[in-house]
């Protein structure tokens, strides 16, 4: 599926980071969005989830997807709702409202996180589209938006699984940054969304990522009290450290 290519480098993560090959065959199953959630099937991710419907059943209009009951479910209203979904999840439990007010008082359309120096737009808001009507990572979004999303991901899985995917034929690179906690890393995926999606609905075992060139390539909790939003004082170390291993687990609640 993915053509065989020397630029993709296959092995050991701190390697590549050492070497200077532009891809690196991330395994799927460590692959997460912006807001933590896994790529791989299973995992409720609504352009991967949508593409095995689309999949199993070529006929099926958008409206009747797993990827719109994602949409319908998940309207998280502040940052905080997005990334934790309830006040009960186990890394948030414990601390203070005043700590979390960082993510409670910010809305769900922007995105921040405390390795970084400030909020930008969540983004994902549709070619040509105007921002009310969503953003592909959460919901709620238009009708238009949803078919839109829908016709895009069923093209983007059937040219790969007609063609292949040849990284040496890419305009635009699948991009990402890695976290790294004891022995476990995640590739957070900032750009190439349905890309990675439509290889995960196609049971690719790897994806070829690209440093992302406006993050950090590799955080760290070694790292937590030089993050730009720590150094700040906008994030507490607690609440951070909360953040970064959000990525490390699931969301609580089944979103499909």
């Amino acid at each position: 599926m993915i053509h065989t290519n020397p630029s993709i480098f296959n092995g050991n993560l701190s390697e590549f980071l050492a070497s200077n090959q532009p891809f690196y065959a991330c395994p799927m199953h460590r692959a997460r969005n912006i807001l933590g959630l896994p790529f791989a099937a299973g995992n409720g991710h609504p352009f991967t989830e949508g593409m095995i419907d689309y999949l199993n059943d070529s006929t099926l209009k958008a409206s009747h997807t797993r990827m719109k009951k994602f949409y319908d479910r998940f309207q998280p209203t502040t940052l905080f709702d997005a990334l934790f979904q309830t006040r009960d999840h186990p890394l948030i439990k414990s601390l203070s409202d005043e700590t979390i007010k960082p993510l409670t008082d910010i809305s769900s359309k922007d995105y921040l996180v405390p390795w970084v120096e400030e909020a930008i737009p969540m983004g994902g808001f549709g070619q040509n589209m105007p921002k009310d009507e969503g953003s592909h990572y959460l919901g709620p979004v238009s009708h238009r938006h949803l078919f839109s999303e829908y016709e895009r991901i069923k093209s983007v899985v059937n040219s790969i699984r007609r063609h292949g995917f040849d990284v040496a034929k890419q305009t635009d690179t699948i991009r990402g940054y890695f976290l790294t906690h004891n022995d476990d890393t995640v590739c957070i995926i900032v750009g190439g969304n349905h890309r990675v999606g439509a290889l995960a609905a196609l049971k690719s075992d790897t994806i070829p990522v690209e440093r992302h060139p406006d993050r950090p390539t590799l955080v760290t909790l070694d790292q937590l009290l030089d993050w730009p939003m720590v150094q700040s004082g906008r994030f507490s170390p607690d609440l951070a450290k909360a953040v970064f291993l959000r990525f490390f687990s699931s969301a609580l609640k089944p979103l499909i």
